[in-house]
């Protein structure tokens, strides 16, 4: 069996508030625990305050064009799909 790897994609900023961002990062740090790879990307314009709340290495998406970001993000890492 493979070992799988997941994304976990969350957004916050000025509109979208940051309680799924938390929640994001709690289930990281539960599928590290587990030693589940994971992967975590963040919006490019999340404020400074919630980017240091991150413990894990993150990867950041530009909303303008999320979806060439995502689907090239995928392919690099391999993650299942």
């Amino acid at each position: 069996m493979t070992e799988k790897k997941i994304l976990i994609l969350t957004e916050a900023n000025e509109k979208v508030a940051s309680g799924h961002l938390f929640e994001s990062i709690v289930l990281y740090n539960e599928l590290y625990t587990n030693k589940i790879s994971a992967y975590m990307m963040i919006n490019s314009d999340m404020q400074p305050g919630l980017k240091s709340r991150i413990t894990s290495e993150y990867y950041e998406y530009s909303n303008d064009q999320v979806a060439d970001d995502l689907i090239e993000f995928v392919e690099n890492k391999k993650i299942d799909t």
